[in-house]
């Protein structure tokens, strides 16, 4: 059985001393400070939008992260709260246009790639393996499948919606163990022909 230490803080004052007064307190537990703290500031333009939109809808919270910050006597842009509040807008784009919209009467899908082509594989191929659907779509690291249809007319597509977890670099690290989307997206094309989603 593991044992965790766990605490309680009790806050109260204005933002700027609980702040200081949290900073007091994580001095005291070496292992907090090296995830509250970064060896480096975060980007100029990153830190002021985050402090601008805190402001606006937590006002108050720049504050306490000031106070924190004076009281460990580093700079707030040295806090990895303000690089992992931000979400960053991007990514690629999914749609599509259902047969009662298009002039043909078809159903059309569209992608577009918010990714480098330095590590795509810019391939658009057909894959016929035995006993399974075949499939066309584009390649990922060769093997993988970022989107496609299957002979039954089941399409599958692939967006990040924010910064895509991988090894590449500016790709997050991965938190768990698992498939990566390009296998997963090449198992159901090759191994469904619809997907029923249930909710709980």
């Amino acid at each position: 059985m593991n044992s965790i230490q766990a605490s309680f803080s009790y806050l109260e004052g204005n933002s700027y001393e609980i702040g200081r007064r949290q900073g007091e307190e994580i001095k005291k537990n070496p292992n907090a400070m090296n995830v509250i703290l970064s060896s480096e500031s975060i980007d100029e333009t990153k830190f002021k939008d985050t402090k601008k939109l805190i402001d606006q809808y937590c006002p108050g919270l720049n504050e306490e992260l000031q106070g924190f910050a004076d009281s460990l006597n580093v700079k707030p842009s040295y806090l990895n709260f303000f690089d992992e509040t931000l979400l960053q807008p991007g990514g690629c784009s999914l749609g599509a246009v259902l047969p009662s919209k298009t002039s043909d009467g078809k159903t059309y899908v569209l992608r577009n790639y918010d990714l480098s082509p330095a590590i795509s594989d810019m391939r658009l191929c057909t894959t016929k393996v035995k006993g399974k659907y075949s499939h066309t779509g584009f390649s990922v690291s060769y093997f993988g499948r970022s989107e496609g249809l299957n002979e039954e007319g089941f399409c599958v597509a692939f967006a990040s919606c924010g910064i895509p977890v991988g090894k590449h670099p500016g790709m997050k690290k991965p938190i768990i163990k698992g498939l990566q989307f390009m296998v997963i997206v090449r198992a159901l094309l090759e191994n469904c022909k619809d997907v029923v989603f249930m909710a709980h």
